[in-house]
């Protein structure tokens, strides 16, 4: 998982309205009409178990450490879609311990490899991973009108593209894949059964549609960007150069944190994360 830097998070808590209205604007979803499709949860569901969710965000301290202002951005972003939620005083152990002890229903946490919320009521999780790919896969089918039968072309074959992979398959699309390290990307398509691109400036010219997800920065050069180029921009940093960001205009979805802890929020208050469900395991 990329680790986040401060810089990547300032801004956020200030800017989520203006932000939300945006992508509302793109795509007519924003933040909380995003998760509730990517969850495959009808609005009125979504919005009835956020208001009787209280989410817990534990600091971690394990790896890299504690990204300032982290904690506090992923609390932000869940109290905007209406629910209740705080920052526990206590890190790691005892921060859970402080979450269940305050009535958490939901608890997030991350290091720097796992990125989760943790539904307690049915003991179930939510990956971050899964979470951004489905949220950034339903965004780009917004911006596109659509993604069944089309050709999308996903940049990175890691963890978040492959499973960008996943859930375009899943909405009907065609995706190829492109990764820098070619036996990664041969992998997937092999695994997948979807297109291997081996150039990635003559695939560029061939797609319209584009799930950049390489965790690189200025992948998608000026050059590369035409007046139907769309891209789904999951990876972080940026993989789109500053000279071609102008140029995709409204065209471009990216964030570091925003949609993929919105999906995590609703996919976890409506028992749509992995394991077993309590009531499942009594019957």
């Amino acid at each position: 998982m990329t680790r986040l830097t401060t810089g990547m998070l300032e801004g956020i808590p200030a800017d989520l309205v203006s932000y939300d209205e945006a992508l509302k604007r793109g795509t007519g979803l924003g933040l909380f009409g995003i998760a509730c499709n990517a969850a495959g949860v009808p609005k009125a569901k979504a919005r009835r178990a956020l208001l009787s969710t209280v989410a817990a965000v534990v600091p971690v301290t394990a790896g890299g450490g504690i990204i300032p202002g982290f904690s506090e951005a992923v609390r932000e972003i869940i109290v905007h879609l209406g629910c209740r939620a705080f920052v526990t005083e206590k890190s790691d152990v005892g921060g859970l311990a402080e979450a269940v002890k305050n009535g958490a229903d939901v608890v997030f946490m991350a290091d720097d490899d796992l990125f989760a919320a943790f539904d307690l009521r049915r003991r179930r999780l939510v990956d971050n991973v899964n979470a951004t790919a489905k949220g950034y896969v339903c965004a780009l089918d917004a911006l596109a009108g659509g993604l069944l039968g089309k050709a999308v072309l996903v940049i990175g074959a890691g963890r978040v593209g492959s499973a960008c992979v996943r859930t375009l398959l899943e909405r009907g699309s065609r995706p190829a894949v492109y990764d820098v390290v070619e036996a990664k990307a041969r992998a997937l398509s092999s695994e997948c059964g979807i297109t291997f691109e081996p150039d990635l400036k003559r695939a560029l010219s061939r797609y319209s549609l584009i799930m950049e997800a390489s965790g690189a920065p200025g992948v998608i050069e000026k050059g590369d960007v035409s007046p139907d180029t769309t891209v789904a921009a999951p990876g972080v940093p940026l993989g789109v150069s500053s000279q071609a960001v102008p140029l995709l205009k409204d065209r471009l979805i990216h964030d570091p944190l925003q949609i993929g802890v919105s999906v995590m929020l609703v996919m976890a208050a409506c028992g749509r994360g992995e394991g077993q469900n309590i009531a499942e395991r009594r019957t």
